[in-house]
């Protein structure tokens, strides 16, 4: 018994492992697509406070820390010269903790936005990821009955040992 080549089936064998490759990935899309929508959901849920995390807390600490230093420099009675560097000083640190929570709270309202988006293209989106999926299904359904079709032909001998 014998096989006889048939290159058909080679070609067919290679279109089906990359429509099953395809279909992977269609459906690793579809499911990322609904992990980001569910995430949204439930920033959109939280609090805004609560996305706003330790912003408020370390901002205040960090202005308390800085008022305190600069209370201890007025009451350890600094000369002149040197308290002039000490308010600039403070007013660099201030500014510079003012504009890490704006910053922060920027950042934590983008992201709430950034998930009404989502939100808000969630139909079209599954809809474009269950449009690709189908595709990969039939065509991965099609080759793989193709490839079954063109299998080689096993060709047994007339002849008898």
């Amino acid at each position: 018994m014998y096989q006889v080549h048939n290159p058909t089936h080679d070609s067919a064998q290679l279109l089906v492992r990359r429509l099953e490759r395809d279909l992977r990935w269609a459906k690793d899309r579809r499911r990322q697509h609904e992990r980001e929508i569910e995430e949204a959901r439930r920033l959109l849920e939280a609090k805004p406070l609560a996305l706003a995390g330790k912003t408020p807390q370390v901002s205040l600490v960090a202005l308390l820390v800085i008022a305190g230093g600069y209370w201890a420099a007025v009451g350890a009675r600094v000369p002149a010269g040197w308290m002039t560097i000490v308010q600039w000083l403070a007013v660099a640190l201030l500014l510079g903790v003012l504009a890490g929570a704006l910053a922060s709270l920027l950042r934590a309202r983008a992201r709430r936005a950034a998930a009404r988006t989502v939100l808000a293209t969630h139909a079209a989106r599954l809809a474009h990821t269950q449009y690709h999926l189908n595709q990969a299904v039939h065509a991965y359904v099609d080759a793989h009955v193709e490839a079954r079709n063109a299998r080689p032909l096993r060709l047994v001998s007339s002849r008898r040992a």
